[in-house]
């Protein structure tokens, strides 16, 4: 089966779980093409197929969401 499957681009958390999904699904003999964006691509472009895709950026500040900031930037 070939599977399409969208991960969340901000963070490494998100890419942390779909390195595990993705690989369990290979190893079951599925297709796996990732679309993602930000710094999940940097990790899941080394291991599977990735398309870049634009996503949504948060803009942190000393660890604070800058909310004006992160809407202008998007």
């Amino acid at each position: 089966m070939k599977i399409l499957y969208g991960v969340a681009g901000e963070g490494y958390g998100h890419s942390s779980r779909a390195l595990i999904l993705a690989d369990y699904l290979e190893k079951k003999g599925h297709e796996v093409i990732i679309l993602t964006y930000g710094q999940a691509y940097k990790v899941l472009k080394k291991r599977f197929k990735c398309f870049k895709v634009k996503g949504l950026h948060l803009i942190f500040e000393k660890s604070i969401l800058r909310k004006r900031k992160t809407v202008k930037y998007n």
